[in-house]
């Protein structure tokens, strides 16, 4: 609520008056003045919040068809006052109270503590800013793209501002440190800088040698820096779902999959610090994605994993891509146990296929094949070609994608020339 300081409104607006006789009239003018002004601010500050309703409205809106009518969303069919079937994606978990009032006046009183805002992500934010903090108005605008098993935890800017919260994740991180090799910075641009800067230390106290991966979308390569020089992290978590077409996917291997050929880069391991790509943690598929099946076509499974693997950097991938799994494996919802791998021969997807590539992806590392050089051969044929500096050998993929159902270019005619010898062909596959 606003509120008005008159001693300051005396000293700005009580004041002498020209063309005017009387005192009467001078002090009407005075008010005059001042209420016009408290009007202009009010008609400010009403515009500024009917904007923001408006946005909520048209937000909550779309929430809805996306999460009921659009093809792709969930296309939910029940609504209820159950939290999983709410109309719009609920942004709080609050005590169950029967009815709109007394959740009201519940949320404007000491109870309230008990109201716990969920955590998600808001696109296109400034990933510096905390946008559950006083002074944003994403909630109110309906911008956060809620996740509805989790909330957003109020840290503060110390250990001092909330000492049970702040030991207790200590206590969490520091434990899985122990246990794993690694650690995985899920939403790290949804994470404060100072918090994860700090549980990171605790971390590295007991594993020096801590490897972090990190989930990172700001939206600026700049600002990503800004994560991984204060954070220390060591690789950032790249999508090849991402890729709308061969060739973009083959732009990523360039960006994040080692020097260029023929670069003039240090080939020992005393090479001097200077600016570079971010180090990638480059995955064919992610948990958060559709089914490849589903944005593009099962027979493109191979290549794109072919491609990602030529990479010189840290590659991965999801479980379900090797098996063909051809829907989303939701990892809130779905509650069905993966098949055991001994259920899982030769014979399942591209099992096979994906030994292969593990074997030759690990064996190109080991052997110093740290250039790459990509060839866009035509829209859906890419060659890759790994080469190592210090004895010339090269190793070239060719991959035929088929990001485009029912849409594929002819490859006849198509020639890639190679110089030297070839010596012989590694491997050699397709889905069938």
């Amino acid at each position: 609520m606003s509120s008005v300081d008159l001693d300051m409104a005396l000293k700005r607006y009580n004041k002498p008056r020209e063309n005017i006789n009387t005192e009467d009239e001078r002090q009407a003018a005075c008010v005059a003045e001042f209420r016009q002004d408290l009007i202009c601010l009010v008609s400010g500050k009403h515009a500024a919040v009917m904007t923001h309703l408006l946005q909520g409205v048209e937000n909550a809106a779309a929430g809805a068809a996306y999460q009921h009518v659009d093809p792709l969303g969930p296309r939910q069919t029940a609504v209820s006052g159950r939290e999983d079937q709410e109309l719009v994606a609920p942004y709080f978990t609050c005590p169950h109270l029967p009815t709109l009032e007394e959740e009201m006046l519940l949320a404007h009183s000491p109870g309230g503590a008990l109201c716990m805002a969920h955590n998600g992500w808001v696109m296109a934010d400034d990933p510096l800013r905390n946008f559950a903090l006083p002074g944003s108005n994403v909630y109110l605008r309906r911008e956060l793209v809620a996740w509805g098993d989790s909330v957003k935890l109020r840290y503060g800017d110390k250990p001092e501002d909330s000492p049970f919260l702040w030991a207790y994740m200590t206590e969490y991180v520091v434990q899985t440190a122990r246990i794993f090799a690694g650690l995985r910075l899920d939403n790290c641009h949804s994470t404060p800088l100072h918090v994860a800067s700090y549980m990171l230390d605790k971390a590295r106290q007991v594993r020096p040698d801590l490897y972090v991966s990190a989930e990172l979308f700001t939206g600026s390569e700049a600002k990503d820096n800004v994560f991984v020089n204060n954070l220390g992290i060591s690789s950032l978590i790249r999508e090849g779902m991402a890729a709308w077409d061969s060739h973009e996917l083959g732009r990523m291997v360039y960006k994040y999959g080692g020097a260029p050929v023929g670069s003039f880069k240090w080939t020992s391991s005393t090479a001097e610090l200077s600016p570079g790509t971010a180090h990638a943690l480059f995955m064919d598929w992610t948990h958060d994605n559709p089914s490849p099946v589903e944005k593009k076509t099962v027979q493109d499974m191979l290549p794109s994993a072919a491609l990602v693997s030529m990479a010189a950097c840290a590659v991965g991938s999801n479980r379900g891509y090797d098996e063909l799994v051809p829907h989303h494996i939701h990892v809130v919802s779905e509650d069905r146990p993966y098949a055991g791998w001994s259920c899982l021969g030769d014979s399942t997807g591209m099992v096979v296929a994906r030994r292969e590539l593990s074997r030759l992806h690990q064996r190109l590392a080991s052997e110093g094949f740290s250039e790459v050089f990509v060839d866009q051969m035509n829209r859906d044929v890419v060659a890759i070609t790994r080469h190592c500096p210090t004895n010339r050998r090269s190793v070239i993929m060719v991959a035929f994608t088929h990001f485009f159902p029912g849409n594929v270019m002819e490859a006849t005619g198509l020639k890639l020339e190679v110089e030297g010898r070839l010596l012989k062909v590694l491997l050699q596959g397709k889905m069938v």
